[in-house]
């Protein structure tokens, strides 16, 4: 979950927002900078667009808010808040931790999302990606489950043994 987003110099210098658990919304008119805020979220976390163009174009958006300033974001994993920074000059961001990416849209990747079938084939293999990982985990899960059900059956039998030994 993304936590917090604090900006130092650019367009944007002082900014710092909190974000809630669950769904966030920026609301403002035309020019007030909620764009400007995804794409320095997308650059610090180093999330790529849907298609080169929609990468190359929310890059340079980025590049142009911060200006020669940082961008820093608050991850919250498992619990854990990792901090994640990165200014023009940084190739990718500085972070405490590795952890997955979230998907990030913008309104304009939103609505031209149906338009691009690469960007589909993208979003559909990110949430593929994220489903084979969770059989992975569920398949491991599992694996534990049986290795501690026979484990389990293995005491149980000692401990009749021992009970029929004592007379119980």
């Amino acid at each position: 979950m993304i936590e917090r987003i604090q900006v130092e110099e650019g367009f944007l210098d002082g900014l710092d927002l909190t974000f809630l658990p669950g769904l966030n919304v920026l609301i403002g008119p035309r020019g007030s900078g909620k764009t400007s805020i995804i794409e320095l979220i997308r650059f610090c976390l180093d999330v790529r667009g849907l298609t080169e163009e929609s990468d190359s174009a929310a890059r340079q958006h980025a590049l142009s808010v911060l200006g020669s300033g940082q961008v820093t974001v608050t991850v919250r994993i498992d619990g854990e808040a990792i901090q994640v920074a990165r200014s023009a000059q940084d190739e990718s961001p500085r972070k405490a931790a590795d952890f997955r990416l979230p998907l990030i849209f913008s309104q304009n990747q939103i609505e031209s999302l149906g338009l691009h079938a690469l960007g589909k084939l993208r979003i559909i293999d990110g949430f593929r990606g994220r489903r084979a990982e969770t059989l992975a985990r569920e398949r491991a899960l599992l694996s534990d489950v049986s290795s501690l059900t026979v484990e389990i059956a293995s005491i149980r039998r000692e401990l009749d043994s021992i009970d029929a030994q004592i007379g119980v």
